[in-house]
């Protein structure tokens, strides 16, 4: 047995050294999206000495101690940034630890409670977990879920701890650590205690209850700590657009909850058919069906629970996929069949994972081809971003020029820092946002109605300068304002 068990450790360790290998020697340049300066600029601007703020912010500006949303990430990129250096690689690289403890986590937890029966089932549920589209998501978004997910994947090691101090302790640390990680995986986390409460309520109450008080403490000390900042009512306005908070007296517009980000892959639907064919084979063989439809219910509540509270969204989609990915593969683990069929069996599961369109692998292997025929997308980046600024600017940019232009511009604007221009969020406004919009002085954004629309709304009059960048069929174009008419 203790040959068998090192065996799986020894094997568990090449999946993490192959995802590693690959990830990071095949895959091309990373972009920048939408929402990573944003999340990332306060823990930047507190180490180049400008305290933890965000001029990338729709409800905020740079004079006030950032309260967007929940801070642990930030929290921790500030060491993690100041020991590798500022830059997109640097969170990317963060990111990818977490997601790599979080495998960890999760296999350490299936191991010690035998929920996925053999190791061949419990390795191949890991590297299939690791090559999903969703898993992809979080590597490359920089963004601060795989955290979230890190965090759970703890939660699901304490669950399984045998000794009652230790279990509940560590489930409390890991609820009240939810709600400064991350909100919507706080609402993932509560309804699977709610839905745990409803389907096991006599086995696990003490756990569910140490969980909520764990999950209620770490929810009060936020918002203690925010109202000690005193920036209590800019993190309520930050987070109303996604929970229908009422503002100033009127109800904030909100933004469409799918609005064409999300979108069910492929791995994601053949999961839910899967858990839904199993469950409908429970119940006409008599088998027993309260876990399939407990892990059905958790697929229904937290889709419409996330969709109602916000908008889904790629880097989600491991709350939906993760846990019927695993009933799955313990479903599968315990069907009796000869050793090396089961082995073969599980071979064949994890080349389905790598062969899927959205795969990390076929998405990793896409941006090299990328990368061999444009060259290097990030060194174009800087060189187009340098040569069209200077260090007197204030510039309001598209992310994938952020980290070109953070430390040579003398303020950098970028989304959702506009989310306050759009039509989703009209009541937002901060102290001191005129004088903001007044002092930039350019623009690099791509030619979109919403570019256009800022640009009539922004003070002065505004024309292109005639320099265009080009990626990936997409134009950004550098707009200044003309002082002719001032």
């Amino acid at each position: 047995m203790l040959y068998k068990i090192d065996r799986e450790f020894v094997v568990f360790i090449a999946i993490i050294a192959l995802c590693v290998v690959f990830f990071f020697s095949i895959h091309g340049d990373f972009i920048v999206g939408l929402d990573n300066p944003a999340y990332t600029e306060p823990a930047i601007n507190f180490l180049i000495g400008k305290g933890f703020t965000s001029t990338s912010w729709y409800a905020q500006g740079n004079k006030s101690f950032w309260a967007g949303n929940v801070p642990l990430h930030q929290f921790i990129l500030i060491p993690w940034l100041k020991f590798t250096g500022i830059s997109f690689v640097s969170v990317i690289t963060l990111n990818y630890i977490f997601v790599l403890s979080s495998a960890a986590l999760i296999w350490t937890a299936l191991r010690k409670s035998c929920l996925i029966a053999t190791p061949q089932w419990r390795l191949a549920c890991i590297f299939c977990l690791l090559s999903t589209s969703t898993t992809y998501s979080l590597l490359t978004e920089g963004r601060y879920e795989s955290l979230g997910l890190a965090i759970c994947g703890a939660g699901a090691v304490f669950f399984t701890t045998k000794r009652p101090f230790v279990r509940r302790l560590g489930l409390f640390v890991t609820a009240a650590l939810l709600p400064w990680t991350h909100l919507a995986i706080t609402v993932f986390a509560a309804l699977t205690i709610i839905l745990l409460l409803l389907f096991y309520g006599k086995l696990y109450w003490r756990e569910c209850l140490v969980f909520a008080f764990g999950g209620c403490f770490g929810a009060l000390a936020l918002v203690v700590f925010y109202f000690y900042m005193g920036v209590l009512n800019a993190f309520f306005l930050s987070i109303a657009p996604h929970s229908q908070v009422i503002t100033h007296n009127q109800p904030i517009s909100k933004a469409p909850q799918f609005g064409g980000y999300w979108k069910p892959e492929l791995d994601y639907i053949l999961v839910a058919v899967g858990v839904a064919g199993f469950a409908v084979l429970c119940f006409i063989r008599g088998m027993a069906i309260r876990f399939p439809l407990f892990i059905i219910a958790n697929m229904l509540f937290i889709l419409v629970a996330i969709a109602k509270l916000g908008k889904l969204s790629p880097y989600y989609g491991w709350m939906l996929l993760f846990s019927p990915a695993v009933f799955l593969f313990a479903a599968l683990s315990k069907v009796p069949l000869p050793k090396k069929i089961s082995v073969a069996v599980c071979c064949g599961f994890a080349l389905i994972g790598v062969m899927l369109p959205g795969s990390l692998f076929r998405k990793t292997i896409k941006s090299r081809i990328l990368f061999a025929k444009q060259g290097s997308i990030t060194e174009n980046i800087n060189k187009f971003a340098l040569s069209v600024t200077s260090q007197d600017d204030t510039a309001w940019v598209n992310p994938i020029f952020y980290y070109s232009l953070k430390q040579h511009v003398k303020v950098i604007i970028t989304e959702p820092a506009g989310f306050g221009y759009y039509n989703w969020f009209p009541v937002i406004r901060y102290p001191g946002e005129e004088d903001d919009m007044k002092a930039v002085t350019v623009c690099l954004w791509r030619d979109t109605d919403i570019s256009r629309q800022h640009l009539s709304w922004l003070p002065g009059e505004w024309n292109p300068t005639g320099e265009v960048f080009t990626l990936n069929n997409l134009s950004y174009y550098v707009y200044r304002r003309d002082h002719t008419h001032e």
